[in-house]
């Protein structure tokens, strides 16, 4: 999200990328995914633990869970 301007919901600490269609901000994406090396056991299907589970507070997970619809919803 670092590159993205904060009007695309990103942080807007690089200029040069307009949103997440920019073919120059997706080119990087894939670069940066593809050098990623996942564990066997990484948690890829974005399971959040409860607060039960000691995921953090309600309030943390409330707040992630809306940041995240918004980010779905561009």
């Amino acid at each position: 999200m670092m590159p993205l301007p904060v009007k695309a919901g990103g942080w807007g600490q690089i200029t040069g990328y307009t949103g997440k269609n920019d073919p120059k901000y997706q080119k990087m994406a894939e670069l940066i995914d593809k050098a990623i090396i996942r564990a066997p056991n990484e948690n890829t299907k974005g399971w959040e633990p409860t607060w039960q589970m000691g995921g953090g507070e309600d309030w943390v997970i409330k707040e992630r869970t809306a940041d995240m619809s918004k980010l779905e919803a561009e």
